[in-house]
């Protein structure tokens, strides 16, 4: 059933570009997670250029062996400072990694280019389901 419903989540941001995803709780690293809704575009086939979007002022802030695209994204959202997964669509780094979080600030500091092993999640910033 979580595969399921993880596959729905991953077609319905393919096919919108754009949604609201919420982490299971679950998938929560952080009790404060379950109140925090993640709001996100998915690019197909990108990354980032990381040295112009460095120039720019994005930072890569670590790199680390997820399982999924899903447990990338859920990585991503619940740490802080977070705006952007990138994600090793088959295969490890040389590292053995292939889920990276980076720190745009705003959306035009990372400048994304097309290659296609990788998919691009980008977070809105993050508002609380109360408000």
């Amino acid at each position: 059933m979580t595969l399921l419903l993880s596959v729905l989540v991953l077609c319905t941001v393919a096919l919108l570009g754009q949604a609201t995803w919420r982490p299971s709780l679950s998938q929560s690293l952080d009790s404060d997670l379950d109140d925090q809704l993640c709001s996100s575009k998915t690019h197909l086939s990108t990354i980032i250029d990381i040295h112009e979007s460095m120039e720019r002022g994005a930072e890569l802030m670590d790199g680390v062996r997820k399982d999924s695209l899903v447990e990338c994204m859920t990585g991503c959202c619940a740490t802080m400072g977070c705006d952007l997964a990138l994600f090793k669509n088959e295969g490890l780094s040389k590292t053995g990694k292939n889920c990276y979080y980076v720190h745009c600030g705003v959306e035009e500091n990372c400048v994304m280019v097309q290659h296609s092993a990788f998919t691009s999640v980008l977070f809105i910033p993050s508002t609380h389901a109360s408000h």
